[in-house]
């Protein structure tokens, strides 16, 4: 007979085949029949452990560790000196049966999640070709070594991974599921739900582990978007309950301290006393609007439209709109802004994070100060840098903003009271318009903050139209 003809048979006939080292009861060969009703690769396992003699019958441990009855037939091979058995096992128990096994083995594989299986003795392991291809890999790509699934666990995962393990088997747990990153053919991770169980040999001691993978990727996305989400409302409603209730509790002392007084107040105490009053309507204002720009742009069934956006255009509207501001100061404003480059961005969003920066700019500026913007354009990339020369920032503070804590509040030149929310609302607003944020800043020397978009294009003002 053909020998490529003979393999093909020995393989993939249904009955279990085994051939067995006579020496050292070893399994030295055995086809894919026995690899699924045995749970994994048996190549080197002592067949002995499989096997249990009860009142006359033999029963063998099958993958779920259950005890089959079978009917096993043994014929004596020899071959150069050496002696090997050839067993042919059959199921006779009606717990078991082939095409059974079969059909659950494939409605694993077909539900999607890998199967696994791993001899502890001879530390190989067996791996399903769903559990392969998970990863992004053909079945020749990956060996019957355990490495081949530790190597590849996220390094901040590795530990806890095997400390589940050690746990499950040495008994402090009674189940073994764990969650952990896999690193994928093309460097990509996936989040794995790992769940499986221990095959005890006659002895009562771990054989073997056999368990399944599923792709939870998707999940522990989603999960996390959540997590965050809660995070970051509960540090709003935090906010809203301490800053908005104290501003407003401050409103509300003032205005009955004027109406208790009034007739009393000279012109001038009148005067001081609205201008408390204005100063907190402002930071009132400035939290609500915040709050609602915050509101509108995390609205996910809100639909953000980007538009071409001229820079030059939009950095005069804004200085326009906080032209009593500048004055009140007497600030200098100094611009170098070409007037033909465009940015791909939505409107409301990118006025609300430039005039947020131009107001911070004023409002740390020393009265009779200066504030430099200036604008280029460097390898498909559009700067904006607005630089003060006012009170600057100490290095926990930058710590604070660079660490994206959500509350970063501190006052003015003018002891204006920030909500602490600002930055927090142009982080956010920059990534919905891929743009990015950059901040420098000395004590007593001023703040330079560069805002980053991808440029559109440029052309004539001409060109534009309005």
């Amino acid at each position: 007979m053909d020998y490529a003809l003979f393999k093909e048979i020995f393989y993939n006939v249904n009955e279990i085949i085994l051939l067995v080292d006579n020496r050292d009861r070893k399994i030295i060969l055995a086809n894919n029949a026995a690899e699924k009703f045995y749970g994994l690769r048996v190549i080197n396992c002592n067949v002995d452990d499989f096997e249990i003699k009860k009142d006359d019958k033999i029963y063998h441990k099958n993958s779920l560790n259950e005890e089959i009855e079978v009917d096993v037939e043994s014929s004596v091979i020899n071959n150069e000196n050496k002696e090997y058995l050839l067993l042919t096992v059959k199921a006779i128990s009606n717990k078991y049966n082939q095409n059974d096994y079969e059909v659950y083995f494939h409605a694993l594989e077909n539900s999607g999640d890998g199967l696994w299986a791993w001899d502890i003795e001879t530390n190989k392991a067996f791996f399903s070709n769903t559990w392969k291809s998970m990863l992004g890999y053909e079945d020749d790509e990956i060996g019957d070594s355990l490495d081949e699934w530790a190597q590849r666990i996220h390094p901040d995962d590795i530990d806890k991974t095997i400390k589940d393990i050690r746990m499950y088997l040495y008994g402090k747990c009674p189940f073994y599921r764990s969650e952990y990153r896999v690193l994928c053919k093309d460097g990509s991770y996936k989040w794995i739900l790992n769940r499986s169980k221990i095959v005890f040999d006659k002895n009562g001691k771990p054989s073997r582990m056999i368990g399944t993978h599923a792709d939870i990727t998707i999940e522990k996305n989603y999960e996390k978007e959540i997590n965050e989400s809660n995070k970051k409302k509960d540090k709003l409603l935090s906010i809203i309950s301490h800053d908005l209730r104290g501003p407003m509790g401050s409103f509300n002392k003032l205005v009955k301290y004027i109406i208790e007084n009034y007739g009393v107040f000279s012109d001038e105490e009148l005067y001081k006393t609205f201008i408390e009053i204005d100063k907190t309507a402002s930071s009132i204002f400035d939290l609500i609007d915040n709050l609602l720009n915050w509101a509108k742009l995390n609205n996910e069934n809100l639909k953000i439209e980007f538009k071409e956006l001229n820079i030059f255009r939009l950095i005069n509207e804004i200085e326009n709109n906080l032209s009593l501001m500048i004055r009140s100061r007497h600030i200098s404003i100094i611009k170098n802004i070409p007037d033909n480059l465009l940015i791909s961005g939505n409107y409301d969003s990118v006025l609300i994070i430039l005039r947020n920066i131009f107001s911070n700019a004023i409002k740390f500026s020393f009265y009779e100060g200066k504030i430099e913007i200036n604008v280029k354009s460097i390898n498909g990339v559009v700067e904006i840098e607005f630089k003060d020369y006012g009170t600057g920032m100490e290095n926990d503070v930058l710590d604070k903003i660079n660490s994206n804590e959500l509350r970063v509040s501190y006052s003015g030149t003018n002891n204006e009271k920030g909500s602490g929310l600002g930055l927090s609302f142009i982080k956010d607003m920059l990534k919905h318009n891929n743009g990015s944020m950059k901040i420098e800043s000395e004590p007593g020397e001023g703040t330079t903050v560069t805002v980053l978009f991808p440029a559109k294009y440029e052309k004539p003002m001409t060109d534009i139209a309005l």
